[in-house]
């Protein structure tokens, strides 16, 4: 990571989707296990104090949230075919950490790629070629990752399953340091 002369700011080297296929997957099992993976991927680099690869990058781009349908059952204790995947997600989150996803569970729905890319395509052809842009709820990085060259992007991500100091970082390019 290089300072980028911001302010404290450092700009990752930029993972950029090609679509909803290198985000999260479809059906809540292939999802839970895509966040499982995305939350062993950031635990390794936490471990190792160091950046993602690119390769750690698109795993930690598959995380799709806790609360689309079906993957949120992984927290309710009375199903037990999620006991396994429920064990390990206690393994690799806080106490902490695993209330406030378990809390996201109502709200965490995140937008796919194909808006994401419509939405800033729409844009581009209304004359954005550059410029500040606040992100509210940056979930996994879909506006982040796919944003034109010229946005600088600023995300703000209140569930703690995202963001440096939270369980998955967005494949975004401007990260607090």
């Amino acid at each position: 990571m290089e300072p980028s002369g911001d302010g404290g700011r450092a700009r990752l080297d930029r993972f950029v989707p090609t679509g909803q296929g290198d985000l999260a997957p479809s059906g809540a099992k292939a999802r839970v296990e895509a966040n499982l993976e995305a939350l062993r991927t950031l635990r390794i680099l936490q471990g190792q104090d160091r950046p993602a690869t690119a390769e750690e990058r698109s795993r930690l781009a598959r995380w799709g949230s806790w609360g689309a349908q079906g993957v949120w059952q992984i927290f309710d204790e009375d199903r037990p075919e999620h006991a396994a995947q429920r064990k390990e997600l206690k393994e690799l989150l806080s106490e902490r950490e695993y209330a406030a996803a378990k809390r996201t569970t109502i709200n965490a729905h995140y937008t796919d790629a194909a808006y994401a890319q419509a939405v800033w395509g729409a844009l581009t052809r209304l004359g954005f070629t550059e410029g500040e842009v606040l992100e509210p709820g940056s979930g996994a990085g879909a506006f982040i990752g796919l944003a034109p060259e010229g946005a600088r992007m600023t995300g703000v991500e209140l569930d703690p399953g995202h963001g440096r100091d939270r369980p998955v970082p967005p494949p975004a390019r401007d990260h607090p340091e």
